[in-house]
């Protein structure tokens, strides 16, 4: 079993709309089957104590 198979879900946290969706698109592409999330922090804020980082296997921050 590689990596990619292990990988289920990607943050995107980022405050640039343009950045996420690019990365969106690209990391789609990449590893497709793989669960992309994207957060952003201007919009919902910073996330709180209870934000689960834990669910996702890879985190992307600016």
């Amino acid at each position: 079993m590689n990596d990619e198979q292990n990988l289920k879900r990607i943050l995107i946290f980022d405050d640039d709309a343009d950045l996420r969706n690019l990365l969106l698109v690209y990391l789609g592409k990449l590893f497709t089957g793989v669960e992309l999330e994207e957060y952003d922090p201007l919009i919902l804020g910073a996330p709180d104590d209870s934000f689960d980082w834990s669910k996702f296997d890879v985190l992307i921050l600016d």
